[in-house]
C-alpha cells in the first residue's frame, strides 16, 4: 500500500475487497497489512499478522518478499498463498497463485509441436528467470530440438543478430555465389519457431530487428508470453501471427468488466490473483475447511477469474491456459483452455 509498488498494492486490495463483497462469508475477515514493497516490510507485516493468529496469509506479491515471509509463517504453522509467479519462492506451506512464464512457454510450445514445428530457437532475458528458461527448454520441448539460445545481455541488435544466425546465413549465401550481397534474402535460419521470452521495451526492440536480420515471420513462427496480450505494440504487423499462451478470456473478461464497473478503472492484470485468493479462502471458510496442504492440492483444482487452476504439492500452481494468435485487433484464440485437469498434480 506504500512504496514504489503502491499503485499495484491498492489495485490488489481493491480486488480482494471485491471478492469479499461478491463471494465472502461472515466466517471470513480480511486483515490488510502494508509491506511497503520490500522484503523487510513484508517480514514485519507477517510478524504483526501472526500475532493476530490468522488462519491463512495471502500475499505478498514479490518473490523476495515471499521468501522473507516463509520462515515466519512456517514457525507460526501458517499456510501462505503468494501472488508471485516465481517458482523459486514456492516451498513447504508456501503456494504461488501466479502463472509462471515457464508454464506459459510449456503450453505454447506444446501447441507448436502439435502443429508440426520441430526446431526451436529462443531469446531469453539475462536474469535468473531467463537462465531457468534456458536450462529447462530442452525438457519442455520434448520431441522438439532447441537449436539456439541467446541471452539478451546488452545490445538488443547484437542479441537479435545472433539468434537470427545472420552472419552464418550471410556467409552461406556468399559461398553459394547465387548473387550479389543484398540481391536476395539470406535464406532461412536453422529453426522454424522462435521464442521471444521478453516483454515491454525489450520485446519492442527485439521485434523491430526481425525484418532487419531477415527473419520472415510468415515462415518462422514467433512464440511469446501472456504479457503480450495487454501490449498494444504487439499488434504491429511485424508480430501478427505470433502465438502466446494466457488465461482464457471468457471468465477474465467478466472479471475485468466487474472491476471496471466497481472501481472505474481497468485492472492491470495482477488483480485477479488477489480476487481468486480471497474467493478461495471464502470457499474454504464457508465449508469450514482447514487450509491444509491436502485440501489446497486437490487434483481437481478450483475455478478462478482466469479459468481453472490448482496447486501442486511443491507449492507451484498450474493453470488451464489457452493459446492465442496476435491479430490486428484483439488476439484470437486458436486453442482453447482445457475444461479440467485430466491427470493428478505431481
Amino acid at each position: 500500500m506504500s512504496g514504489p509498488a503502491a499503485a499495484v498494492g491498492r489495485a490488489l486490495m481493491n480486488a480482494a475487497a471485491m471478492a469479499l463483497f461478491e463471494v465472502g462469508t461472515d466466517r471470513l475477515v480480511l486483515l490488510p497489512e502494508d509491506t511497503g514493497g520490500t522484503p523487510e516490510g513484508a517480514a514485519a507485516a507477517a510478524r504483526k499478522l501472526t500475532a493476530r493468529e490468522p488462519a491463512l496469509l495471502l500475499g505478498p506479491l514479490f518473490s523476495v518478499s515471499t521468501r522473507a515471509v516463509a520462515p515466519i509463517a512456517r514457525a507460526a504453522g501458517l499456510t501462505v498463498i503468494s501472488f508471485s509467479n516465481d517458482r523459486m519462492a514456492a516451498g513447504p506451506g508456501v503456494f504461488l497463485i501466479g502463472v509462471s512464464p515457464i508454464q506459459q512457454i510449456r503450453r505454447v510450445t506444446a501447441h507448436a509441436l502439435r502443429q508440426g514445428y520441430r526446431r526451436f530457437a529462443a531469446l531469453v532475458p539475462d536474469t535468473a528467470l531467463g537462465r531457468r528458461i534456458e536450462s529447462e527448454l530442452p525438457d519442455i520441448l520434448g520431441g522438439g530440438a532447441l537449436v539456439r539460445t541467446v541471452r539478451l545481455t546488452g545490445e538488443t541488435a547484437a542479441a537479435m543478430r545472433a539468434v537470427a544466425e545472420y552472419d552464418q546465413r550471410l556467409a552461406a549465401l556468399r559461398r553459394s555465389q547465387r548473387g550479389r550481397y543484398g540481391a536476395e534474402t539470406v535464406g532461412d535460419p536453422s529453426y522454424d519457431a522462435l521464442l521471444l521470452a521478453v516483454s515491454g521495451a525489450q520485446l519492442r526492440e527485439a521485434a523491430a530487428y526481425l525484418p532487419f536480420f531477415d527473419i520472415d515471420t510468415a515462415r518462422i513462427r514467433i512464440l511469446g508470453l501472456s504479457s503480450w496480450r495487454g501490449d498494444p505494440d504487439v499488434r504491429e504487423a511485424i508480430l501478427r501471427g505470433a502465438w502466446f499462451a494466457a488465461p482464457p478470456t471468457e471468465a477474465l473478461d467478466r472479471f475485468v468488466a466487474r472491476y471496471r464497473e466497481t472501481f472505474g478503472a481497468r485492472p492491470n492484470g495482477l488483480e485477479r490473483l488477489a480476487y481468486d485468493a480471497v474467493a478461495l479462502a471464502a470457499a474454504f471458510a464457508r465449508l469450514d475447511h482447514a487450509f491444509t496442504e491436502a485440501a489446497l492440492t486437490d487434483p481437481a483444482g478450483f475455478a478462478g477469474s482466469g479459468g481453472i487452476f490448482r496447486f501442486r504439492p511443491g507449492g507451484e500452481s498450474e493453470h488451464g491456459l489457452a493459446v492465442f494468435q496476435v491479430n490486428e485487433g484483439a488476439a484470437r484464440r486458436i486453442d482453447p483452455a482445457p475444461p479440467g485437469f485430466a491427470a493428478p498434480a505431481n
